[in-house]
């Protein structure tokens, strides 16, 4: 019995031990991040993750006890070789997690979960953004490691003379550590069951995702991936729904800004285009030239926050006006964004043409569908471009999506909406000019990359000035996210939010002019609507702007929490841990009412679609 109970916990040991040595190396592979911790904060992420990591080493116990147990009655020989096979199983399956998010954790500021499954319909624009030598140092990582800990495990397995003898005796003391297995698993004796919110301990976000154990984080969102009936029963629902209208009710004076009523639209949407690389928001002056000199010309937003983190999350947000919950997106749920509004097809059910305009695959991540579901009547995308002129795997460059648009729309045309989404400023930022500024590392190139696609937007502009079209042309430029970079922002920082919108064109009546309100992307339907004279009453996350008395608010998700900016105060709501982030709740109750009926009247409303 003694044999058998040595190897249980050697087993055991073996898989608690490889998830702390996954958080050294965590910790190691984003130093940057590590060294702005304190020596008692990095060791709290062992200590508050301690329980994930024993309930995810549990879990792999499973099929080990069940083994020794049957080893108890009868002869097992195979005894060591099945444990090895299955054991190579496992190590393979939690080594390629690990490295794979310890590699993305620098692309998208979050601990794996099932959002690389969202993206698994195209395997091209999954790797786009990660270079082939980072591809494949990832697999020989992957590799090296799994053989590595599958040798160390065989060394551990010859300290033990098999075959075992058969006693029943010893299967009393199996079941009895199979018990404790099932407490591991649970987290322990007569509390709740471990969850992601056990993590959270610290007011810096990157120290609690360091706590997070991402095997276990993974497997808890396979199950949790199409869950939408149980989350963010936060209050009631009338309660939240009348929370949402007073934010959202737009006052029915609306500020036109136009020169005729229905003029053609132009909606640019920017790849991570940041307002901390705008010289004209405060940013880095010089990235966006162009950007900055159009300011004059039209109406700049200086105080637009995205809705969330991802291209996906970014097109719903800003034509349906429809937030995402976090850690997901609408467009995840294709039968349920057939039932949201979109602007475009508001505007193409009164005759205008739709076109949408994307140098990639719209086979990813549902682009395709939502897109055609928002009323686009056009695609051109990636399959549109010679494949010879594509600089990256993403597709076309910005420049040559532009220049698409400009042949498409001859100097007579009218009556049409077209929207282009760029893409050149994604990972890995390359571009066909030479760069701004010398180097290679990320920010870098990501700076380059933008001030590239700025030199686009103002080539672009400067030809369609020349079409006849223009003078009855509303512009529209926007981001469909912000970005880390530069500065790397965290998860929770509003800088990370922070985007551009400028309306500008031949349509427009009003120049030079800045408007301050704090506003949220989602707000771009409804005010592009009321520009149009349309009702805005079937968007209930999206409030028109050019009002007389707007109301100043944003509302953003991410993956493990919302956040509501009314201009004086950011509400951080951590939904892993189901509190505030905020140490001073009593002045900050109002804010955090109007946060939380913002999460609770989301969820439901998105339930009912």
């Amino acid at each position: 019995m003694k044999e058998r109970i040595r190897l249980f916990v050697a087993c055991w040991l073996f898989w608690y031990l490889l998830f702390v040595a996954a958080r050294i190396g965590f910790l190691l592979y984003h130093f940057g991040l590590t060294a702005q911790l304190s020596a008692t904060t990095v060791a709290a992420t062992f200590v508050h993750g301690f329980f994930l990591d024993l309930s995810m080493a549990s879990y792999f116990m499973i099929v080990p006890a069940l083994l020794l147990l049957i080893s108890a009655f009868f002869s097992f020989r195979k005894l060591p070789v099945i444990l090895k096979i299955y054991t190579f199983i496992a190590l393979l399956l939690s080594v390629s997690i690990i490295v794979v998010d310890m590699v993305l954790y620098s692309f998208w500021g979050f601990r794996l979960d099932t959002t690389p499954l969202f993206y698994m319909d195209n395997l091209q624009g999954m790797t786009a953004s990660v270079s082939l030598w980072l591809f494949i140092g990832g697999i020989a990582a992957v590799v090296v490691l799994t053989l590595l800990l599958q040798y160390m495990f065989n060394l551990m397995l010859r300290r033990f003379h098999f075959p075992f003898a058969r006693k029943i005796i010893s299967a009393v003391g199996v079941m009895a550590m199979t018990a404790l297995v099932s407490f591991g698993i649970r987290g322990g004796v007569g509390i709740g069951a471990v969850s992601i919110g056990w993590a959270y301990f610290s007011q810096n976000t990157f120290a609690n995702h360091v706590a997070i154990n991402p095997v276990w984080n993974v497997a808890f969102s396979l199950t949790e991936k199409n869950d939408l009936s149980r989350k963010y029963n936060i209050m009631g629902s009338s309660e939240a729904a009348a929370i949402c209208d007073s934010v959202f009710h737009s006052p029915s004076t609306v500020k036109s800004i136009l020169k005729q009523p229905h003029p053609n639209l132009i909606l640019i949407i920017v790849e991570s285009l940041t307002a901390k690389a705008i010289g004209a928001l405060g940013g880095i002056p010089g990235i966006t030239p162009r950007f900055d000199s159009l300011v004059h010309e039209g109406i700049l937003f200086d105080q637009v926050y995205a809705s969330s983190d991802r291209t996906d999350k970014g097109l719903a947000a800003i034509l349906s006006g429809y937030p995402s919950l976090p850690g997901s997106s609408p467009l995840k749920f294709p039968q349920k964004t057939e039932n949201i509004p979109s602007f475009p097809r508001y505007l193409a059910d009164r005759g205008f043409n739709t076109t949408f305009y994307y140098g990639g695959s719209l086979d990813f991540a549902n682009y395709r569908s939502f897109i055609v579901q928002a009323g686009f009547r056009k695609l051109i995308t990636r399959e549109d471009f010679d494949a010879s002129t594509f600089g990256t795997k993403w597709g076309a460059w910005d420049h040559l999506v532009f220049k698409r648009l400009l042949d498409d729309t001859p100097d007579t045309d009218s009556n049409f909406v077209k929207t282009i989404l760029t893409l050149t400023s994604h990972e890995p930022f390359a571009i066909p000019v030479k760069p701004l500024k010398e180097g290679h590392d990320s920010e870098t190139l990501y700076l380059n990359s933008l001030h590239y696609t700025d030199a686009c937007i103002g080539d672009f502009i400067d030809q369609a000035r020349k079409k006849s079209w223009w003078k009855n042309t509303l512009v529209v430029i926007t981001a469909d996210h912000g970005s880390m970079m530069p500065g790397n922002s965290g998860v929770e920082d509003l800088q990370k939010y922070h985007i551009p919108m400028l309306m500008l064109g031949g349509a427009l009546s009003t120049t030079d002019t800045v408007i301050h309100t704090v506003t949220g992307q989602t707000n771009i339907a409804a005010t592009i609507l009321a520009q149009y004279g349309l009702s805005t009453s079937g968007f209930p996350f999206s409030t028109n702007i050019l009002t007389r008395q707007p109301v100043p608010g944003a509302f953003f998700t991410y993956s493990g929490g919302a956040g509501y900016y009314d201009g004086q105060t950011l509400c951080i709501y951590n939904t892993m841990a189901s509190k505030f982030n905020d140490n001073s709740p009593g002045e900050q109750l109002h804010r955090q009412r109007i946060a939380k009926a913002m999460l609770q009247h989301l969820y439901d409303d998105f339930s009912r679609r």
